[in-house]
């Protein structure tokens, strides 16, 4: 009989090799299922291999092939090579013999025109060429005149395109004017004072100032009609001061015209002023700016020539700017165009001479 220990003993060793067999039964089974995973595989690889060199194969033969039909190219490809150059030297000699037949043919023809005409080749050519340059130089001056036509005519309409435009951009008074001045009467009774006893106001009055005073029964209006501008401002400013004061006889009269005149000189560099300054002249000389006053007391063809030079400064500012040209100067030109005609009346020569001293 075994002692407990050694039964315990027993029996564990008994578990233990239990344990072992059933390690052995299950390391054989994953060995088996790897064996058979590893032949499967092979029979894959081997099976990849052969369709792979089958695929090998068949592409040797199209290699193989290919390389039979490129021989066979590269034989037709000399052969036709061959045949070009055959073909080549062929052409080479009729090409020869035909440029030689027409050096001959040319030479007889040349030699057959020169006994014909009488001139040799240089002659002829010499006068060819007179002939081609006559008909070039009138074709070119029949396409000149045709250019400058239509040059001159685009000219002339770009022209009264650009001057109509500066007009219409403008709104300026028309310069000219009647050789008569308007004076608005307060109330009718003042045109008896005017007129005075026996008509003595009106005839002292046109004595001292040398215009014209038309006075009308029913109108509230007297007219100063005088060709000279210097008078009629004289007269109208008297005029003026008459009506405001309502003293009117011949000893006022006169004072009142001595005062027009000396305050002329006044009103003359105030319009030079005002015009330059309207402009855009300002800066001017105070010398300048004094004799363009004076145009306010010229005309010339029934115009006032200070109004008529604004205009034409504007006129000029306005077409500089259209053509892109410089406005400013072109304003100062046409501002100062006429000043000459200040000094017409006292020095000989032309207005665009003196305004140009």
């Amino acid at each position: 009989m075994f002692t407990a220990v050694e039964g315990g003993f027993i029996f564990a060793l008994l578990v233990s090799c239990l344990i072992a067999l059933m390690l052995v039964l299950v390391a054989r089974r994953e060995a088996r299922a790897v064996r058979e995973q590893a032949n499967a595989d092979a029979k894959e690889l081997r099976d990849h291999l052969k369709s792979r060199s089958l695929d090998v194969d068949a592409r040797m033969s199209l290699v193989r092939e290919a390389e039979q039909a490129v021989a066979g190219d590269r034989r037709a490809l000399r052969k036709l090579r061959l045949q070009i150059r055959r073909h080549e030297a062929v052409l080479s000699r009729r090409e020869a013999a035909l440029t030689a037949e027409t050096e001959a043919a040319q030479q007889r023809i040349r030699t057959e025109l020169e006994a014909i005409s009488g001139l040799s080749e240089q002659e002829a050519l010499a006068q060819l060429q007179t002939r081609l340059l006559d008909q070039a130089r009138r074709r070119v001056a029949q396409a000149s005149r045709a250019l400058e036509a239509r040059a001159s005519q685009s000219a002339q309409q770009r022209a009264h395109e650009i001057l109509a435009d500066a007009l219409q951009r403008l709104a300026v008074p028309v310069s000219s004017s009647v050789p008569v001045t308007v004076v608005a009467l307060p109330s009718e009774d003042m045109r008896g004072r005017i007129i005075g006893k026996e008509g003595r106001n009106i005839h002292t009055f046109e004595a001292l100032t040398g215009v014209d005073v038309l006075v009308e029964d029913g109108s509230s209006t007297v007219v100063l009609s005088c060709f000279d501008p210097g008078r009629r401002d004289v007269a109208a400013v008297a005029l003026e001061s008459l009506i405001a004061d309502g003293r009117i006889h011949p000893s006022r009269i006169e004072r009142a015209v001595a005062e027009a005149r000396q305050g002329q000189a006044g009103r003359v560099r105030a319009a030079g002023r005002a015009a330059a300054e309207s402009t855009g002249n300002g800066t001017l000389p105070d010398a300048i700016t004094e004799t363009l006053g004076a145009l306010a007391t010229r005309a010339s063809y029934g115009q006032d020539v200070l109004a008529h030079s604004v205009e034409t400064a504007q006129i000029a500012a306005q077409l500089a700017f259209e053509l892109g040209a410089d406005a400013s100067v072109a304003s100062r030109a046409g501002l100062l165009h006429d000043i000459g005609k200040a000094f017409t009346s006292d020095a000989p020569g032309s207005h665009a001479l003196l305004g140009a001293q």
